[in-house]
Parts: C-alpha cells; sequence; structure tokens
C-alpha cells in the first residue's frame, strides 16, 4: 500500500474552470472574484504486491532405505540426495562391511534421476509418486522407502570403490545369490518328482501324499525367498519364468495330493482325473523350468 499526497490540485482545477466560463462581464466592470484557498487531499492507492514464487523441492531430495534380510544374509543400501544435486549412497552387506559411492544427479523426465558417481558408470533411478518410493531401473524388485536417519558411515574394511561400479557391486551379491538358489531349488524339486514318480508306479498312495505335500511346501518356500531376491535386468526373465514354474508346482503338488486321497479312498475315477491335471501341471512347470535355466546369464 502507498500513500500519494497531491498538493495544489484543485486550485489548479478551479483557475481551469473559471476560463472557460469568463468570470469578467461585457460593462467591463470588475468583479470580485474570490479564489479558494488550495487544499491539501491525500488518497489511498492500493498497489498489490508482486508475488514471491517459490520452487517446490523435488521430492527424492532426502534419504531413502533398502533394508532386506534373506535367511541369514543381511544387506542395507541407502541412499541420499541432496538439494544442490549431489548424491551419497552407501550399501552393507553381512561379511563385508560397508561402502561409500558419491556423485552427482540431475533430473531426467517427470520421474526419472540420473545419478553420475565418480569412477563409475550413470545409473537411473524411478520415483513412483503414489507408492512414494524409489527404484534403481536395473533393481525394480529392490524398492526405496523413505528413511528417517542418513546413509551408512564407510566400514573400517579396505574396499576398492573405484575398480568397483554400483552394478557390479550389487549384481556379485544379488544376482550370485538368484543363481545359487535356482541351482539349490531344481535340485529339491527334482529329488520330490523322482520319489512321485515312484510312489505313481507303486501305487503307494500314503508315500505319494506325502512327497506331494512335500513338494507343495518346497516350491512354497523356493517361491517366497527368490521372489525377495532382487535381480538385474539380465536376470529378470530367468526369475520371472522360474516363479511361474514354482507356481505351476504347487498346483502339481496339489492335484496329486487329491489324486492320493482318491486312490486310498478306492475312487479310481476321481484319482484317474487329478493325475491327468497333475500331468498339464508338470508339463507347464517344465515348460517354464527350461525357459528360466536358459534365460541364465
Amino acid at each position: 500500500m502507498k500513500n500519494w499526497k497531491v498538493t495544489g490540485f484543485l486550485a489548479f482545477l478551479i483557475i481551469g474552470f473559471l476560463l472557460i466560463s469568463g468570470c469578467t462581464n461585457n460593462t467591463g466592470s470588475s468583479v470580485a472574484v474570490s479564489t479558494p484557498t488550495p487544499q491539501i487531499v491525500y488518497i489511498t492507492v492500493l498497489v498489490t504486491p508482486t508475488p514471491i514464487v517459490t520452487r517446490a523441492q523435488d521430492p527424492i531430495i532426502g534419504v531413502w532405505s533398502d533394508n532386506e534380510s534373506y535367511g541369514s544374509k543381511t544387506e542395507d543400501g541407502r541412499i541420499r540426495f541432496n538439494a544442490d544435486n549431489t548424491f551419497v549412497f552407501s550399501l552393507f552387506t553381512q561379511g563385508k562391511g560397508t561402502i561409500l559411492i558419491s556423485g552427482t544427479w540431475i533430473k531426467q523426465g517427470s520421474n526419472s534421476y540420473v545419478c553420475n558417481p565418480q569412477s563409475s558408470s550413470p545409473t537411473t533411478w524411478i520415483y513412483m509418486p503414489k507408492q512414494n518410493t524409489l527404484y534403481w531401473d536395473q533393481y525394480p524388485d529392490m524398492i526405496l522407502s523413505p528413511y528417517p536417519g542418513d546413509v551408512m558411515t564407510a566400514s573400517s574394511t579396505p574396499v576398492v570403490v573405484s575398480t568397483l561400479t554400483q552394478t557390479a557391486i550389487l549384481s556379485q551379491d544379488r544376482d550370485s545369490e538368484f543363481s545359487q538358489a535356482i541351482l539349490d531349488s531344481v535340485g529339491k524339486i527334482t529329488a520330490l518328482l523322482r520319489k512321485i514318480s515312484t510312489d505313481v508306479s507303486s501305487k503307494n498312495y500314503m508315500s505319494l501324499k506325502s512327497n506331494a505335500v512335500q513338494l507343495i511346501a518346497q516350491a512354497t518356500e523356493d517361491r517366497n525367498k527368490m521372489s525377495a531376491i532382487p535381480v538385474s535386468s539380465k536376470w529378470q526373465g530367468s526369475k520371472t519364468n522360474y516363479l511361474l514354474a514354482l507356481d505351476a508346482f504347487v498346483d502339481t503338488g496339489n492335484s496329486i495330493s487329491t489324486g492320493a486321497d482318491a486312490g486310498k479312498n478306492n475312487d479310481p475315477v476321481t484319482a484317474d482325473l487329478a493325475f491327468n491335471t497333475a500331468s498339464i501341471h508338470l508339463e507347464r512347470a517344465n515348460s517354464y523350468m527350461s525357459k528360466a535355466i536358459n534365460l541364465m546369464p
């Protein structure tokens, strides 16, 4: 708001009116003209202030954490995005300690961010606004959430960060873990299928029932474990197909269990239908398993 002071304005205005209308008569006789005293008038003018435009803080600024446990192995990955477009990434692996990687970041697109680590290859991170989560595009299963603390400090164990990229670090830990998980799972499930084949041939329905239940439990356990292991993009196809194979093995076990119950109850019609259904599920499981193994890097 501003105050404007106007002095003598009305005096000049009145003089102008007098000149226009004429304040002398035609006889030439003098006419007394009263000149009003100039007035001081104050008027108020409203001035709209210039709006202050503030830049909203980018939603990824802050600390994000991915704290995962797989059996006896624990990993803790954290990344801090600073407002000055720098970042710090920390990764703790049990038995190996903690490493730190730092660099700069830039926004690329609406929800995509490119990190440029020092002495490493660029990485891309994707922000999901609805979930308020973050993930590295090479590890879409590794979801990071806002973390109230900070990144971890470097371990006292010597780690040569300059010779490793972020991809190599995480690949060594997670891809190798998933690869070993597939091999372990294939071995256990194959052993159960051999037992089931023997039980079917001998019509040992009691043992068949027991092994079918074990197949369901083993496939379910393996699926829960392996679905929680983040893998790089080159392993994603193998992971997807193997998880589908495990689902099919669960279906196989359920059908075999139904057939075993029917066999014990002398119900050959129900038993044959269940075993035929089990064969279809088993064929589907073998197809997915073959694809998963063929897609292993």
